[in-house]
């Protein structure tokens, strides 16, 4: 079944894509009447070893703040019992091969830190993720806290916004680097872990 074969796709009900040529556009008239770039091309994001090699040796990890839970809505649900039975913890991916060398254990308390903060996350070892790279979750606030200020249901515990660099978005005013941030791992110590 393809849509744009029968004409779902468009307002005038022609075959072909929603673009004014119905066709794929890879140079797009739209974005050249708007002002921008009409062909795409490739810009090396703000916070990766090749763009910040000297920041790579401090924090040598990509981290992507976009790992999905089929339990979770972004922020939502958190305040749900049945759901914190299946998900409790914020997780962050990290493949087994870096776990090993930073002696982390699967579901062991570690923190995701760079040059902006670090949150607190719970280690999930899955070769899902490359070497180089962890994968954390975000949204996460824990609803059995206070939720007066200042700790705002512990909010900025595990907030892995704290992470991301404001004012870095392509120049379409798109692109936040949510994907391709430094940053490093290490467990939580135990004397972190008695403040909680």
């Amino acid at each position: 079944y393809h849509r744009f074969e029968k004409g779902l796709l468009r307002k005038d009900r022609k075959p072909g894509f929603q673009t004014p040529s119905g066709k794929v556009e890879l140079y797009s008239s739209l974005r050249e009447e708007w002002g921008l770039e009409a062909l795409p091309h490739y810009e090396e994001p703000p916070f990766t070893p090749i763009s910040q090699p000297e920041l790579a040796k401090e924090y040598p990890l990509i981290l992507s703040t976009g790992r999905r839970s089929p339990v979770y809505f972004h922020s939502e649900h958190r305040n749900i019992p049945w759901l914190r039975q299946i998900h409790p913890h914020p997780l962050v991916e990290i493949h087994p091969d870096t776990a090993r060398s930073l002696g982390i254990s699967d579901g062991e308390w570690v923190w995701v830190e760079n040059w902006l903060g670090r949150c607190r996350f719970k280690a999930k070892v899955t070769p899902v993720v490359p070497e180089w790279m962890v994968m954390a979750e975000h949204g996460w606030w824990f609803p059995e806290t206070e939720g007066a200020e200042p700790t705002l249901f512990d909010v900025w515990k595990s907030n892995v916004n704290q992470l991301i660099p404001m004012g870095y978005q392509g120049k379409d005013g798109l692109g936040a680097p949510i994907k391709h941030l430094l940053c490093k791992v290490c467990k939580v110590s135990a004397e972190d872990a008695s403040h909680e």
